[in-house]
């Protein structure tokens, strides 16, 4: 099953909802809100408190290490982590071709940063790709040929043109 990424923000009596509607029926999503309201009310989320017990109050209210946007954040570290290094990677790759990026600086960038924004989106999609895209070709026609033209365009910029 999915999930979302639920967060209230206090000082603004705002929710943000982050979902994938294709990784989560929109029924699944009401019953986290309501189970996620229930709880923020049984701890006197939506009581109003004054300024200076407010943020004391909110830290002891909620536990940060179990806390949804806590893991949130632990959650887009280790992906930008992640991400870094695969930069880096690609990097050293392309600082081995000095002279070409000596020669050409703007084409080396492009080349590098298509290379990124080729690994970004196999690895955002690469779930969607394995659980739903491949079970019903048809169903997501669109997705797979947005996928072979992508993949055209990325193969043809690497090859060579004399």
């Amino acid at each position: 099953m999915g999930s979302a990424i639920i967060i209230p923000i206090r000082n603004k009596q705002k929710l943000a909802i982050r979902f994938v509607e294709e990784n989560l029926p929109f029924q699944e999503l009401v019953q986290q809100l309501l189970t996620l309201l229930s709880d923020l009310e049984k701890k006197g989320f939506f009581k109003a408190k004054p300024d200076a017990i407010k943020t004391s109050s909110f830290t002891n209210n909620l536990k940060l290490s179990n806390w949804k946007g806590t893991r949130w954040a632990k959650d887009k570290y280790t992906e930008t982590k992640e991400t870094a290094q695969a930069i880096s990677i690609l990097a050293k790759l392309g600082l081995k071709k000095k002279p070409e990026i000596l020669a050409n600086p703007e084409k080396t960038l492009i080349t590098f940063f298509n290379d990124v924004l080729v690994l970004f989106l196999i690895k955002i999609h690469w779930k969607l790709i394995s659980k739903k895209w491949i079970l019903a070709p048809l169903k997501y026609r669109y997705q797979w040929l947005t996928i072979f033209y992508l993949m055209f365009l990325f193969i043809r910029s690497k090859t060579t043109k004399k």
